[in-house]
């Protein structure tokens, strides 16, 4: 039997809190994948959500998570705890290793590049004279 680690992806869900507020912010988002199971839309109690699997119930608490593909789904509070975490912004996160790897490489080819050509600054100093290139360098060193 083999391990193995889930991809670092950003996903977007929102948590249905059993009022009319988060089901219509869930009914614009899901785009007429999810209906109300039971309750009513000043009420709802629980929610039904198409999943590519059929139809799945959501309760009170539960995040509506749109996944990689597109597709909708329910998660429990506690797993979507255990399984995600905020995402700031659209950018590269230190927990995308694989970007982070990619982000590193390019950091340490362009070191490279400026220690062979040695580059000027804008003000015609050599950059790599230059103290941010410098904290740069032992950032990759560390």
């Amino acid at each position: 039997m083999g391990k193995y680690r889930k991809k670092p992806v950003v996903i977007e869900a929102i948590q249905f809190v059993g009022d009319s507020d988060s089901y219509n912010k869930i009914r614009g988002f899901a785009k007429g994948k999810i209906d109300i199971w039971e309750g009513r839309v000043t009420n709802p109690q629980s929610l039904m959500v198409r999943t590519l699997e059929g139809n799945m119930i959501a309760s009170c608490g539960d995040y509506i998570i749109k996944g990689v593909n597109g597709e909708f789904y329910p998660c429990k509070p506690d797993i979507f705890e255990k399984t995600y975490e905020k995402a700031e912004g659209k950018g590269l996160s230190i927990k995308d290793t694989d970007g982070f790897e990619k982000l590193a490489k390019g950091i340490t080819d362009l070191t490279k590049q400026i220690e062979t050509n040695d580059y000027e600054d804008s003000l015609g100093h050599p950059l790599k004279n230059n103290k941010a290139y410098l904290d740069l360098e032992e950032l990759i060193k560390a």
